[in-house]
């Protein structure tokens, strides 16, 4: 591997990461059921987070309740429940009069993520989706950031431009370049929006600050692919290194082959034979070179069938048990069905 270099994430992170805010919980008895807002909460949710702290069960509200008991929160005892005040300070932002015709929620109210128009097309918007995350690697609270074409269902915009306008196409063709297209829309999205949502305020009236560029995180790049054949020789290829090393663990040595066909596909299996054999294709020389297996008329019996339905197909397992005559071509086959121990055989179907 190279030398750790850094990569810009989708990512805008709070500038704070130790800051704390007010909730309302109160505690479940153990014989009742879970509700909807239910967090398993430290008896302290400030002192110095430990995994081997005891949690319990509560109802956890961001607004004063009857029966509730108000506790400050430290960001990263709950990461769940910090993403929700993130969500809701950013909801309340967004929500406000000079944001509001500019902004929109999604369909389902179970995604906490929030959309900001950064083009419209008649009835077709550009949108750029912000979604409260916990950055574990970088140990950072922020908002993932990810652009969308939103498109009514009903909407007469050409599937040619749709297409386009969401980054996946770019001069008809896929577009190669979709992830520096999306890093440039949320450039534009922070030059347009960044002033209006950069200081949000908390449920409890604290406030919080997020950075105007996104996180880095270290990246590095992987060292040449190569793969592994006999004797652990090493190649970069699949095709030469099979050729040229043998596989990593080759078949049995008295390995058989058995062609299973209809009357209509004999032809097609002899020419099948032909070409695992290697007389059929230049760019491939055989079964035998490129595999060490050896493909030829003292391994390789044929067995012609009406049909492939499961009795026919038992029927054959029971013809490929050992056979006692001196001299059958079948007596070292074994079948896994009537689990004869010979040795063993591969089934090759020429249905085409």
């Amino acid at each position: 591997m190279s030398a750790p270099d850094h990569i810009a994430i989708s990512f805008i992170a709070v500038k704070s990461q130790d800051f704390t805010f007010t909730v309302y919980r109160k505690k479940l008895e153990a014989d009742q059921e879970m509700v909807p807002g239910t967090r398993y909460l430290p008896t302290d949710c400030v002192a110095a987070s430990s995994s081997d702290r005891d949690t319990f069960p509560y109802v956890v509200s961001l607004c004063p309740q009857e029966g509730y008991e108000e506790v400050p929160a430290q960001a990263w005892t709950s990461p769940g429940l910090t993403q929700d005040v993130l969500h809701q300070a950013l909801l309340s932002r967004a929500t406000a009069s000079d944001l509001s015709e500019n902004t929109e929620l999604p369909e389902k109210s179970f995604h906490r993520k929030i959309g900001f128009v950064l083009c419209r097309h008649e009835d077709t918007r550009e949108v750029m989706w912000l979604r409260p995350f916990a950055l574990r690697v970088l140990k950072r609270f922020g908002f993932l950031c990810k652009f969308a074409l939103r498109v009514p269902v009903n909407s007469n915009l050409p599937a040619k431009r749709r297409l386009e306008l969401s980054l996946t196409h770019k001069n008809g063709r896929v577009n190669e370049d979709f992830f520096l297209d999306q890093y440039q829309k949320i450039g534009y999205f922070l030059h347009t929006y960044f002033g209006a949502i950069q200081k949000l305020k908390l449920h409890d009236g604290s406030a919080i600050e997020l950075e105007g560029k996104l996180s880095v995180i270290p990246c590095f790049t992987l060292s040449t692919r190569t793969y592994v054949f006999g004797d652990k020789r090493e190649g970069k290829n699949q095709f030469f290194g099979l050729r040229d090393h043998a596989p990593i663990q080759p078949a049995e040595p008295n390995t058989k082959l058995v062609f299973v066909f209809q009357a209509s596909d004999r032809t097609k299996s002899q020419d099948l034979f032909r070409a695992l054999r290697g007389d059929t294709y230049s760019t491939f020389p055989g079964m035998e070179k490129m595999f060490r297996t050896p493909i030829n008329k003292n391994n390789v019996a044929g067995i012609e069938v009406s049909s492939f339905g499961n009795e026919e197909l038992n029927k054959i397992c029971l013809t490929l048990k050992p056979c006692s005559r001196v001299g059958c071509a079948l007596r070292t086959f074994s079948c896994p069905v009537n689990g004869a121990r010979c040795a063993p055989y591969v089934a090759v179907s020429a249905s085409f």
